[in-house]
């Protein structure tokens, strides 16, 4: 994503990074996870080829960090994933007193629902990788990141076809 473009100008100015991330994309070890990707690594990749760069110095704030600012709330995660629109979903206990609940309780069921954002999928006849600016030298050359790059709609699976 884009952490990669800024990461290094973070750092050399000394910047405060806090880095939301859903417990959903918790992964056992980071290091494992990143020694695992990388653009020439993969035989087979349903879509964009990745690398990973651990991001250090960072403040990574979850959802259990949300209750404790937020609501001055503890919080525990028992539970996640789901189907039928539920998918990265988490559950978590929240415990503490009574106002704080119904605090925290009003804020969930007020977001609740939100329509989810589907970004609309680029055709993958003219894909340019999405790091790159669309007037950059590398973008013009051949990049092999995505194994569906330069396919026509009708030869895509049909859960890469555009909607």
């Amino acid at each position: 994503g884009t952490i990669g473009w800024s990461f290094g100008i973070l750092s050399a100015r000394g910047s405060h990074l806090i880095v939301p991330v859903g417990l959903e994309k918790l992964v056992p070890s980071v290091r494992d996870a990143a020694r695992s990707c990388g653009q020439d690594t993969f035989y087979y990749c349903q879509g964009i080829k990745i690398g990973m760069i651990p991001v250090m110095n960072a403040r990574v704030v979850t959802e259990l960090d949300a209750f404790r600012i937020l609501f001055d709330l503890e919080a525990v995660h028992v539970g996640g994933g789901g189907s039928s629109d539920s998918e990265g979903a988490v559950v978590v206990v929240a415990s503490g007193d009574r106002e704080r609940l119904d605090r925290a309780i009003a804020l969930i069921e007020s977001i609740k629902g939100e329509i989810a954002l589907r970004p609309a999928k680029s055709l993958c006849t003219n894909c340019l990788p999405t790091i790159l600016p669309a007037n950059d030298e590398a973008a013009r050359r051949e990049v092999d990141s995505c194994m569906y790059r330069g396919k026509a709609e009708d030869e895509l699976p049909p859960f890469m076809r555009g909607a």
